[in-house]
């Protein structure tokens, strides 16, 4: 499952595409622009292991209302990857290998 992920994921063209979201994101803190800052990070696609470490530091609806793009976690964890419990997401990562 690691190696679908990490083919269909990481391809020059998102790699590309997500350095620019990251430059215009630090850009963004660094004038503290909190509009832009929430418009870029919804645009980033965060590894699955921190989504997964953002809903336990915020829960799932902190993720909902932040409107990451999920695709990673789902890809890793499952669809219902936001339902399930931490204990349950650290078994899971354990069992598949660090690193998404």
């Amino acid at each position: 499952m690691r190696t679908e992920i990490l083919a269909t994921a990481f391809t020059p063209e998102w790699e590309n595409e997500q350095d620019e979201v990251m430059k215009n994101l630090l850009d963004a803190f660094e004038r503290n622009d909190e509009v832009a800052i929430n418009e870029w990070s919804r645009k980033l696609e965060p590894p699955a292991d921190a989504l997964v470490a953002a809903k336990r530091s915020g829960g799932a609806d902190f993720i909902r209302k932040r409107g990451y793009i999920t695709r990673l976690a789902e890809k890793k964890y499952g669809k219902d990857w936001l339902e399930k419990s931490d204990d349950e997401l650290l078994k899971m990562s354990i069992r598949l290998g660090s690193g998404d």
